[in-house]
């Protein structure tokens, strides 16, 4: 019997820049790995503030900071830094980047990159599955 030890998944981040986006200039660090449950929570929470229960946008601008922001280089109107926290979220000005943000990374993290490209038993090579980000086009993430 042998005894291997498990696999450990690294976590990734990216780094996003909006140079394809009205907020030309900003960027953005994301952790790209949480948890199921937070993926969905985020999901259902992004769900309820598009479907019209605002009081869920608070709930969901905390949780994304909390979990998934790392940083940015923000600034206000006095050009001073805008935290990347619960309380840059509420108190900059900045309610439709955020909304834009959480939407891009939330299709981010859907979309899976991974190169496949899998030898047939006849001898030829199948086409790669091209599953690479498409949900967040105008994002240029890194790891």
């Amino acid at each position: 019997m042998t005894s291997e030890r498990g696999y450990t998944l690294q976590r990734k981040t990216a780094d996003l820049n909006f140079d394809d986006t009205e907020w030309v200039g900003a960027k953005v660090e994301v952790q790209l790995d949480v948890s199921n449950a937070l993926y969905l929570d985020l999901i259902g929470l992004g769900q309820a503030a598009e479907g019209g229960e605002q009081s869920q946008i608070a709930v969901l601008l905390a949780t994304f900071a909390e979990h998934v922001l790392i940083g940015w280089n923000l600034l206000d109107d006095d050009g001073e830094p805008i935290p990347a926290t619960v309380e840059g979220f509420r108190t900059g000005s900045i309610l439709r980047f955020s909304l834009f943000l959480i939407k891009a990374w939330m299709g981010m993290v859907a979309e899976v990159s991974v190169p496949l490209e899998v030898d047939s038993p006849n001898g030829s090579t199948s086409d790669p599955v091209p599953l690479t980000p498409t949900g967040a086009s105008s994002l240029n993430p890194g790891s």
